[in-house]
Formats: C-alpha cells, structure tokens, sequence
C-alpha cells in the first residue's frame, strides 16, 4: 500500500496559481532511497513555481496528492510496499504515468516546452513506458491500439502492460472490453500477486457484458443529501445519464454544468446522477453549490471500488453512460459527443 507524505490541496487552487503554463515536464535526479519508499527528485527547466497532481488509478493511493516544485525542484516520497502506478497530472491536463517500486527512485528529464520529449528512467517499466510514448504517443488510435497490444505480448511480466491495455481499451469513446479481457488474462497469469491487475480484470470482465440494450443495474445508494437512491429512481425515466466527476477534473465539471442546461430545456425527462471520485469533500460541496447540481451526488469514499461505481461499470473520472427508458443506448462518451447523444435521444 502506498501512503502520502505530502498535503493536498484542490485542483482549481493548483491552475490559479500557475496560470498561463501550457506544459509541464520535468528533470528528476536519482538517489538512494529506503526499501519500504518511493522517491521522486526533480529539477525542472523553464519551470520555477508551480504545482501539479498525482494519484492513483489502481486505488492504493485513497487521495489525490499535490506535489510543489519550488525554485524547480521538488522532493516527493511515499510509503511503498507494493508496485504500484502513479498518474502526474499536470496543469495543461495532460497525464503520465509512472510507476513505482519499493525503494526506487525515478529519474525525469524534460523541457516545460515539450512535454513529448519528456525522458523517465530509473527502472525498467518506466524506461519501457518512455519508449512506448516516443513510439505510439501520437499515433492514430488503431495505431496505438495495435502497439499496446504487441507489448502486452511482449512484456507481460511489466506494470506498464494493465496500464496500457486500460488506457487503450478501456477508455475513450470506443472501447473494445472483450478485447481487455483477452489481454488481461495472460498478464493476470504472469503477475498472480498484483492485485490491482486482477480487480482489472474483474472490470473488464463486468464490462464486457454491459453491451447496449442491457438494463439499468440494480443499485442502492445514499447521496450527499441524506436521500436514498436506487435504480427504481430513474428506471421509468425517459432519458437518464450517469457521470462521474472529481475537483480535480475540469472536464468533468463541464459536463455537468452542460447537463444541467440540457435539462432545463427538457424539463421532466432528463434524470441525471453523478458520482463523485475524489476525497475532496469540501472542495465537492462548494462546487455543488456554486453550479447548483440540484441532483443526486453519491460520494462514495471508496472511490472506484465503491459499490455503485462498480454495479455500473463506470472505470475513470469523466466517465459516462446514457439509458432511454431505463435501457442502455451510449456508454463512455467524450464532453460533446455526450452532449449531442443526449440531446438526440430527447428529441426522440
């Protein structure tokens, strides 16, 4: 399990702050490190002040962090018994993974005006990792789809292997879960001991039968307001769309604010419920009252491996799905294409 050492701190506090800084790479040094931590040393060019993210998608970080470079340089070190990955999130949005071992230290090298050429070394994963994203970063999909698939033949072994196969083909408007699946088993086989790769596979698993026309999933819940919530809420509903959204993501803040106003056009026949992934609850409760989402929030502590994230297959922040009369019609949409897909089926 990984532990924070560092404070958090909000996404929109992070952007106030380094406002006006499109990219965000940086240089870290290496150095010895104890064999129960993780350490990340960075020296940044063209950066002097500023802040970034970092969390988990394998759910062994329970919050986000906020790492802060000062001068260009920062220290950030965490508890770590167990490999694991970590998403850096920077302030243009962009995110890299990297990928941790106990008592490693990872070395960046980078120019905070090109953030594709960005360098990690220190272990092999990440070496592979840099190697994969100078390859196939900018590929088209089919492309890159074909390269993650090649290295998870080739490196089973590697945690950058689930990484890929999840970005690829598991997210994004197209995602092919079957193929996950078929992926995933091997890796499962070769790495028996990572259990963020088997709670993976489990969810592609479930995803691979939520194909289109299937029902909403049986749920009970409690939102943020003391109210139950169940899938009798909004089975009866004409249109219904179930999101996910953070503090931290500015995307997903944007469509609700864009579902909002879609519903007031169609006033009775769009339900919405959101979920909301992020330990922030302070920071979720401002927001919630500053874009008056008057609908149902759930905020689960557990996170991705709460229980009504998982009944609906719902895997990243952002994250989405659409029901017409309580049956699935569209899954796992981008910002607009979201938007145009509900407004389609409420002229139906």
């Amino acid at each position: 399990m990984i532990k924070p050492h560092i404070r958090t701190s909000s996404f929109p506090a992070i952007i106030g702050r380094v406002v006006g800084l499109s990219l965000f790479p940086f240089l870290l040094a290496s150095c010895l490190t104890g064999s129960g931590t993780f350490k990340l040393k960075g020296k940044f060019k063209n950066l002097n002040q500023g802040e970034f993210y970092v969390y988990s998608p394998d759910g062994v970080l329970k919050q986000v962090d906020t790492i802060r470079v000062d001068r260009g340089s920062f220290v950030y070190t965490v508890a770590c018994d167990e490999p694991a990955t970590l998403m850096l999130v920077f302030p243009n949005f962009s995110e890299q993974p990297v990928f941790a071992q106990p008592g490693k230290t990872v070395q960046m090298q980078g120019d905070a005006t090109n953030l594709r050429e960005m360098q990690v070394k220190g272990t092999d994963d990440n070496e592979l990792m840099t190697a994969f994203r100078q390859q196939a970063g900018t590929a088209p999909t089919a492309q890159a789809r074909k390269a993650a698939e090649q290295f998870a033949h080739d490196h089973p072994q590697s945690q950058v292997a689930p990484y890929l196969v999840r970005r690829y083909f598991m997210q994004g408007d197209d995602p092919d879960y079957r193929r996950a699946v078929t992926l995933l088993t091997p890796l499962a086989a070769a790495q028996p001991k990572n259990i963020p790769l088997a709670r993976l596979l489990q969810k592609a698993k479930e995803l691979s039968h939520t194909d289109t026309g299937q029902p909403l999933p049986p749920f009970s819940d409690t939102d943020i307001q003391g109210h139950s919530v169940s899938n009798a809420t909004f089975s009866s509903a004409p249109v219904t769309v179930v999101t996910t959204w953070s503090t931290w993501n500015f995307d997903s803040q944007n469509t609700l604010r864009q579902l909002r106003r879609v519903r007031r056009k169609a006033p009775g026949r769009l339900r919405l419920l959101s979920i909301f992934l992020d330990g922030n609850t302070a920071e979720m409760h401002r927001l919630v009252e500053r874009d008056t989402i008057d609908w149902p929030v759930i905020a689960d502590p557990n996170l991705f491996e709460g229980k009504t994230v998982r009944a609906f297959g719902l895997s990243f922040v952002g994250d989405n799905l659409v029901y017409r009369n309580g049956r699935l019609v569209a899954s796992h949409l981008s910002n607009s294409n979201l938007i145009s897909e509900v407004e389609k089926q409420l002229t139906h």
